[in-house]
């Protein structure tokens, strides 16, 4: 029943609301602004604790102190009904009659009189404890799932469907690589690294599932990049937990899950299960499951057509198979196959020997195998039959069983010796013919096994054994080995042992082992000498240095390539081998005949005859040959070309001077007898004239006329003298000279005549040897050379003469035809002139030959040079090249007595090798060749070049260091001055010695201030070139 105080009351709560009120389940109250109760109903009542309202309203004098857990919460309940009138779901603590607290949810209005002011509350309380605790509960629960999701590999995330915010926990984030602050919490973070072919289907689910308002469930496996680039396989599930009133999803949570590891076990799976199928499938055994049964499952196509059709039955129709049990013979009833027992008692039956009939009527002999599959409890849950077809291999057992009695029979009328080991007992039986091999009788070897290892040589023996033993262990089928045995005088005998195993136990392992001895003495012998006859012949045509051999198939492969062949043709045999010919060595003009010839050859079987031909080297270059063919072929394999090449560059160099010389000899013999006859005419044309011109005055008209003519016979004389010294017929007067004295006394006519804006430079060695020589005749050649250096500095420039001592060996000799051994006193003579090209250099010592203009020359000067150098018995060269200066070298031989042989040169110093790496750099090949084979002799590694382009590439090889590069001045393309300067450019610390032709002191010095380390002067010794490179190895400049 309501209870009210006072007539005003009741006046506001109203009479036909009294039944409801009491009634009401929820509290309902109207208070005071000051905290007293005007009224409540018993639901309010019970809910405080008190057994009536009435008690309620008397014991409650300060709401605030007596209801309210914490008094500010009615502050903020009054501040808010005074603000708003009203308030809506105010929650607070209240406390109950006997002191416990509850939660209370309150709903409430302010009651005004009307001037405006609050005379009251009146509201609705409810208990909304058990709810609190389920949202503590709740909120609890959701914390420690979280705690749990982050404690394992699943990634848990919070989506708010209407703000579009999302959380993602930490391990949602390292699931693909990052830290919790590398990756932002948010729908767009993991749509920029699901795979996007994914996305779509995770929408469509998402929208299936609200559509379904979460009865469809949001389940799908998507794919993630992960941070490292690779696939990350998720599980993505969550529903939706929070729905708006009009069906609008508001907040949705999941997780997911990384299953990359299960996709790879299924993909490992999948691929073995696909293997096993092959392998089944592909298997030359039968092989066939039953199930726990003994009901045949399945059986792979061996096994079917070992029975000819796939049986699908029972253990109750194993009648079906007809077999016997060998050697016995006797049947298999049908509960006594060997699969019975597997799936009855799990028995293994290994190795049964059976002989059965198949369902096409076929009788078959097979190894018959059955093994159990157990589960976990160790009980049957299957079975794998293997089925073996032997009948083959039975057959030949059978067969060989039969056989071996009559082998021993004839073996015994033999030398081969037979032996039978039986291993389980270690007797061993040797036929006669095996006694008589080694000098025995059959009674006098004992028969255990030991005895034939005593009798084999100890370097033999473990290898012998080991073969043996490999095959007992059935490793091996069979063996056949070498080795020596001790025959009964001592000797050694070579024995090629052969044996098999003739039986196995059930393991596989050996019981029996029979075989045979052969004395093979004689072949190994025969072999030895073929081989010491090989190794003779190969290293003839792999070390032979002039003679290039090369090996070619019929279709021009190349396969064999000696040294020579790499010297010649500058291909290294692994740039040659598996190469064709053609493409290698042939130039293109002459590829179609060589073709033809090859082909020629393949269908005659008669090599092609020997000729002279200009083939092709790796620099482009030509190179004449001297080639042979030889066909080899060994019986059972195709045919092989053998080409043998002979350098005739040498050679040809050799005929060319020949006939340079046997030319100038032929003009100086012609220019002798001309000149002979032409100084009996001049003298008769002279005299007349002196007659003729005797008792004129000076002024006759004919005296003018007559003493030109006398001038033109004085002319002519001199042409004569001239043509008398190329011709070596002019008068000389040899005498032993100083060549510096006779140098210095013609720079004295030369200071005077030369014009002064041309520098003079003496190099004068004051340790000369003396010569045997025409002094003026010396002074002729330096006058003449001199004033072909002058026509060619019009502008001025500088013009160089020098002495040296030099000795020319064997080597200069082969390179220089022409010149003699031993000692010689060099003059140079070197002028920075307009220089000459090669067509001028190839005639510059021909008579009448110049290039001067006409009326400046005669063309005999040279001419005169050179006959009066071999009048000497001496050797003259030119150096020169268009804008690079001329240098001349004349060979004086020395005229030396015992008085000026110093210790150096009476006796053959040694010469310094070293193992460093060389790089020698010339245009060249003979000077390359000639080089690369000096310094391989005094132990240096040596490559080569022919031009400065490959000498920079080959300089610059990672893992190919060069110590010292040999660098020719003046090459063809990037000469020596530009690859100097580009080896400095890419290694200062470069070790370079230059080679020329010009002089040291003048290309030469400006190349050393360039930065090359050492000088060598063409023509150079070998002795000379290998102290220089010693020197410059050792850092000393040269």
């Amino acid at each position: 029943m309501l209870t009210t105080t006072s007539a005003t009351n009741h006046q506001i709560i109203g009479a036909d609301l009294q039944e409801f009120i009491d009634l009401a389940p929820i509290g309902i109250f109207t208070s005071t602004p000051d905290g007293r109760y005007i009224s409540a109903n018993p639901a309010l009542a019970g809910m405080l604790g008190y057994d009536s309202p009435e008690e309620l309203i008397a014991s409650t004098t300060d709401i605030s102190r007596q209801i309210y857990v914490d008094a500010e919460d009615r502050k903020l309940f009054t501040r808010l009904l005074e603000t708003h009138g009203e308030v809506i779901n105010h929650e607070s603590r209240f406390r109950r009659r006997d002191g416990t607290e509850f939660w209370a949810s309150r709903n409430a209005r302010a009651v005004r009189d009307k001037d405006g002011h609050i005379i009251a509350y009146q509201g609705f309380t409810t208990d909304i404890t058990d709810r609190k605790r389920a949202e503590k509960g709740l909120l609890k629960s959701e914390t420690i799932l979280k705690d749990i999701l982050e404690s394992t590999l699943s990634g848990y995330w919070d989506w708010n469907l209407v703000e579009n915010t999302e959380y993602l926990s930490p391990a949602f984030k390292r699931m693909f690589g990052y830290e919790d602050h590398e990756m932002e919490s948010s729908p767009e973070a993991w749509q920029k690294i699901i795979f996007p072919e994914d996305l779509p289907a995770v929408l469509e689910i998402f929208d299936r599932h609200v559509k379904s308002r979460g009865r469809e469930p949001f389940y799908n496996v998507v794919r993630y990049r992960h941070r490292d680039d690779s696939t990350v396989w998720v599980i993505c599930a969550g529903r939706v937990i929070e729905w708006a009133t009009d069906g609008t999803p508001v907040r949705m949570v999941g997780c997911h899950v990384d299953i990359t590891n299960l996709k790879q076990t299924e993909e490992a799976l999948r691929r073995s299960e696909n293997l096993f199928r092959k392998v089944f499938e592909i298997l030359p055994v039968g092989l066939w499951i039953a199930d726990k049964n003994g009901k045949l499952m399945q059986g792979n196509p061996a096994g079917v057509a070992i029975w000819g059709a796939e049986p699908n039955v029972d253990q109750q129709e194993y009648g079906v198979f007809n077999a016997k049990r060998l050697p016995s013979g006797e049947e298999i009833a049908p509960n006594d196959w060997a699969l019975v027992h597997t799936v009855n008692k799990g028995e293994t039956i290994v190795d049964e020997l059976l002989e059965i009939e198949a369902f096409d009527g076929k009788k078959k002999i097979i190894l018959n195998y059955s093994a159990p599959v157990l589960d976990k409890q160790g009980k049957v849950e299957a079975a794998i039959i293997v089925n073996h077809d032997i009948t083959s291999r039975y057959q030949a057992e059978e067969a060989l069983r039969e056989s071996e009695e009559r082998f021993r029979l004839s073996m015994d009328a033999t030398n081969d010796g037979v032996w039978d080991w039986d291993i389980q007992t270690d007797q061993v039986y040797y036929s006669p013919g095996y006694a008589r091999m080694l000098g025995y009788e059959s009674t006098d070897i004992p028969t255990h096994v030991n005895s034939w290892l005593d009798l084999i040589h100890p370097d033999d023996r473990e290898e012998a054994f080991k073969r043996n033993f490999d095959c007992i262990e059935n490793r091996i089928e069979s063996f056949a080995v070498e080795f020596r045995m001790q025959s009964r005088d001592g000797a050694w005998k070579w024995i090629l042992g052969r044996g098999r195993a003739a039986s196995r136990d059930a393991s596989g392992r050996a019981i029996r082992m029979i075989g045979t001895h052969q004395d093979i003495t004689e072949r190994k012998r025969a072999e030895d000498a073929l081989r010491e006859s090989e190794a003779r012949f190969r290293n003839l045509f792999e070390h032979v240095p002039t003679v290039a051999v090369q090996g070619y198939g019929m279709d021009g492969t190349i396969l064999f390539w000696n040294k020579a062949a790499e010297t010649i043709y500058g291909y290294t045999p692994n740039e040659a081998l598996g190469k064709n010919l053609c493409d290698l060595i042939i130039p293109a003009e002459m590829r179609p005949e060589v073709v033809g010839e090859i082909k020629k050859m393949t269908e005659t079987g008669i090599p092609a005859p020997a000729a002279e031909l200009i083939l092709k080297r790796k620099d482009g270059s030509r190179v004449p040959v001297f080639t042979s063919h030889a066909i080899f072929q060994i019986p059972g394999s195709s045919p092989e070309l053998i080409c043998i090449d002979v350098d005739l560059t040498e050679l040809k160099q050799t005929e060319q001077a020949l006939l340079q010389a046997q030319k100038m000899e032929s003009l100086g013999i012609l220019a002798g007898g001309v000149a002979h006859d032409f100084n009996n005419l001049l003298q008769a044309m002279g005299g007349n004239i002196e007659l003729l011109l005797q008792g004129k005055p000076s002024d006759h008209p004919d005296a003018t006329r007559l003493q030109n003519v006398a001038k033109s016979i004085n002319h002519a004389a001199q042409l004569v003298r001239q043509l008398l010294l190329f011709g070596r017929k002019a008068e000389s007067r040899k005498a032993r000279v100083n060549l510096n004295h006779e140098v210095q006394e013609a720079v004295r006519i030369l200071e005077r005549t030369i014009p002064k804006m041309i520098a003079l430079e003496l190099h004068l060695d004051p340790s000369v040897w003396p010569l045997l020589a025409d002094s003026v005749q010396i002074e002729q050649i330096l006058l003449n050379l001199a004033g072909n250096a002058v026509d060619a500095m019009p502008e001025g420039g500088k013009l160089m003469v020098e002495t040296s001592n030099t000795v020319l060996d064997e080597a200069f000799i082969r390179l220089h035809p022409g010149a003699s051994a031993g000692p010689h006193v060099l003059l140079t003579v070197t002028d920075t002139g307009s220089g000459m090209d090669k067509e001028v250099l190839e005639h510059v010592f021909d008579p009448f030959y110049t290039t001067k203009e006409v009326g400046k020359g005669t063309g005999l000067g040279l001419a005169s040079v050179y006959g009066i150098v071999k009048s000497h018995g001496g050797h003259i060269q030119c150096y020169s090249e268009p804008g690079n200066g001329t240098t001349f070298k004349v060979f004086w031989p020395a005229e030396r007595g015992d008085e000026d042989l110093t210790e150096e040169d009476s006796q053959e110093s040694s010469i310094e090798g070293g193992s460093e790496t060389i790089l020698v750099v010339d245009d060249d090949p003979q000077i390359r060749e000639l080089t690369w084979e000096a310094l391989k002799m005094l132990g240096y590694s040596v490559r080569m070049a022919v031009n400065g382009e490959q000498a920079l590439e080959m300089y610059q090889e990672p893992n190919s260091p060069i110590d010292l590069v040999l660098l020719d001045l003046n090459m063809p393309g990037m000469g020596g001055h530009k690859c100097l300067k580009e080896l400095l450019r890419f290694d200062p610390a470069v070790k370079v010695v230059i080679s020329s032709g010009y002089s040291a002191n003048g290309q030469g010095r400006d190349t050393m201030a360039s930065g090359a380390k050492g000088f060598l002067g063409k023509p150079y010794q070998m002795k000379e070139m290998a102290t220089i490179v010693r020197r410059v190895l050792d850092d000393h400049e040269s």
